[in-house]
């Protein structure tokens, strides 16, 4: 045997204006919207493929110190590891401006970028022990990431990967 109340929840009286009514959080349940997933990021190579000299037109190698004193235009992505410490000096800038491309670096001992200091590609990635960014340093990686996604306007609206940017992904934004 069951004792209670078969229509709980729509009770008069006081008890009733405590309730929430039943529908109120249905709004919460109406959009059904998940963003399409960015594009995964391309894996770096097993081993680095650049030299200090060589690439960077710097002094040293990436075992111990590098350091560029120039402005670099690249041909192609830069996988650059080391046991050793990269040290980008004043004036100098590592530049590529081909859609997609890739300057990464991976060091255990220290990247420091120096006043001044441009880093422009697709895809800028900096790992060290200690990284040291001096307050006028410009990493650039705007529209460089290849083409945005198809259903992009550019506009802070919608639903659709709108206000897409740095390389094509860009806010979704959702208003009622």
């Amino acid at each position: 045997m069951v004792l209670g109340n078969a229509d709980l929840g729509r009770g008069d009286g006081a008890e009733a204006s405590d309730r929430a009514e039943p529908n109120s959080y249905l709004i919460l349940m109406w959009h059904d919207y998940s963003p399409p997933s960015p594009p995964l990021q391309p894996p770096d190579p097993p081993s680095s493929t650049s030299t200090c000299e060589g690439d960077l037109h710097g002094k040293g190698d990436f075992h111990t110190r590098s350091e560029v004193s120039e402005e670099v235009e690249l041909d192609g992505d830069v996988y650059i590891t080391g046991n050793g410490s990269l040290m980008l000096l004043s004036g100098a800038s590592l530049t590529c401006e081909k859609y997609g491309c890739v300057i990464s670096t991976n060091f255990s001992g220290e990247v420091r970028l120096s006043c001044g200091i441009r880093v422009t590609a697709g895809r800028v990635s900096l790992v060290a022990t200690n990284i040291t960014v001096a307050d006028t340093v410009v990493v650039n990686t705007t529209s460089l990431a290849g083409d945005p996604h198809y259903r992009t306007s550019g506009v802070p609206t919608g639903t659709h990967d709108n206000g897409g940017g740095h390389g094509g992904r860009g806010a979704s934004c959702f208003f009622k």
